[in-house]
């Protein structure tokens, strides 16, 4: 098989199954191509009816669209491949390599109170969105940016530290 360059990007995840791996790469029967996956859409598995127990993220992923796992989903652990020059998942929340930027908070993660690390500055459109089970945020001084709708349907949600170094 030949390798297709330019990538494929993951729009949809169907099916029941509780654990998901994103593979680093795709064969097609119909082109004859191998893809690299390197992307992922948003809203992904937006209804998804099953408690996903894993959701891992290869290395090949460059690029995470805004929702990505959308709402309506239990994702008990997020994992990115430890060498991924572009993301991590420290504690199961996926950020960017730096761990500068929230990307996505797990809806249904079993902790109730959060304290986002000192390395954060931006906290990413609907980053905390629908989340479930978040009663308590801490947010430190490092943070400088909320974008839209953070905390959009955090039903949870009672208190929140905010950061001094808030810009918008």
């Amino acid at each position: 098989p030949q390798t297709q360059t330019g990538g494929l990007r993951l729009m949809e995840v169907a099916g029941d199954a509780s654990e998901v791996i994103i593979p680093e790469t795709l064969y097609s029967g119909e082109t004859g191509y191998t893809y690299t996956v390197d992307e992922i859409g948003s809203r992904v598995v937006a209804f998804h009816e099953v408690s996903i127990t894993r959701f891992f993220i290869p290395k090949t992923v460059n690029f995470i669209a805004e929702l990505p796992f959308g709402h309506m989903v239990d994702i008990k652990s997020l994992e990115v491949d430890e060498a991924s020059p572009y993301f991590s998942s420290p504690d199961g929340v996926l950020m960017d390599k730096e761990q500068t930027t929230i990307i996505y908070y797990p809806q249904t993660r079993a902790i109730s109170s959060y304290t986002i690390p000192s390395t954060v500055k931006i906290l990413e459109s609907y980053s905390f969105a629908f989340n479930e089970t978040l009663e308590e945020l801490y947010m430190p001084d490092s943070v400088t940016e909320i974008r839209f709708s953070a905390f959009g349907s955090a039903v949870a949600l009672k208190k929140i530290r905010l950061s001094a170094g808030v810009k918008s």
